[in-house]
């Protein structure tokens, strides 16, 4: 398929016709990450939502494509260069917490690890609360609704599906570093 028409469309601003076109290429690249490069559906449309924001930003701001018919190639190409980076830093960053509560011989809690996850929980509230309104709903929407689809969550905040993933992450890497410098 010539996905030529999605640099139109996106140049034109017609949003639907882009959000169409970016649902077909969308089911490709995530079987491409997903059964080519064993990625989890998470990584994958990761993945695929940043190859979206790159290429849609690079279209609006008028780069040029050489072989407009070969966008789904460099769509493929970019999906699978996101993934592998973020394995890569997946890989490179230390994991220093353990999942569950650590316990004694006797299957108690250790108490100063019952107070480091206090302190933790504390900053992590904090770090929510200091968010904007919206991101604070947002996140604490994806909190509430795990289960719940982009397509909802897209609705519920007047966004495109593209974009559920992104806000996500985005809010998510302000959490994190927020409760970085807490700690």
């Amino acid at each position: 398929m010539d996905y030529s028409e999605l640099i139109t469309a996106i140049r034109n601003e017609d949003q639907e016709a882009t959000r169409t076109l970016c649902l077909k290429a969308e089911e490709i690249l995530y079987n491409y990450l997903v059964y080519s490069m064993s990625a989890s559906d998470a990584d994958a449309r990761d993945a695929i939502q940043t190859m979206f924001e790159i290429l849609i930003g690079k279209i609006q701001n008028g780069k040029e494509f050489r072989n407009p018919s070969g966008l789904l190639s460099y769509m493929l190409i970019t999906c699978k260069n996101n993934y592998l980076n973020k394995v890569r830093r997946m890989d490179s960053e230390p994991w220093d917490r353990m999942v569950g509560e650590p316990r004694d011989a006797e299957g108690k809690a250790d108490p100063m690890e019952v107070l480091i996850d206090e302190e933790i929980q504390a900053a992590l509230q904090s770090c929510i609360d200091a968010l904007p309104e919206r991101n604070r709903e947002f996140i604490e929407f994806f909190f509430e609704h795990p289960e719940v689809g982009a397509d909802v969550i897209a609705e519920r905040f007047q966004i495109t599906d593209v974009n559920v993933w992104t806000k996500k992450h985005r809010i998510l890497k302000k959490i994190y570093e927020c409760v970085q410098k807490k700690l």
